[in-house]
């Protein structure tokens, strides 16, 4: 996933926005948010705040790697049957906490 679609992502969260609009992907002061009509004053700032605190490290860049990861196999019935007998026993867990599990066997 890359940096556009991870923050057009985080950003339609808090706020309901068309879409993004990236002029040079080094300088926030280019990127522009494409707000829906209905998007509040506190959303717009929300929107806003994610952009200014935002920064695509490694971290950042590994989950957005796990979150398209889950995205292309959480329709994948074998998946699907494992991540219920993981989620069995451990109730709270997401498909990406399952995946990430999965990740992490060492073979």
């Amino acid at each position: 996933m890359s940096l556009q679609s991870y923050l057009d992502e985080e950003i339609k969260k808090v706020c309901p926005i068309y879409g993004m609009s990236f002029g040079n992907l080094n300088d926030k002061k280019t990127w522009v948010i494409l707000f829906k009509e209905s998007a509040t004053d506190l959303q717009r700032l929300a929107a806003q705040d994610i952009i200014d605190s935002f920064i695509w490290d490694d971290a950042t860049k590994e989950k957005s790697e796990l979150r398209n990861k889950s995205a292309m196999l959480i329709n994948d019935l074998l998946y699907r049957k494992f991540y219920k007998e993981y989620k069995d026993q451990k109730k709270d867990a997401t498909f990406e906490d399952f995946i990430k599990s999965l990740q992490d066997i060492q073979v």
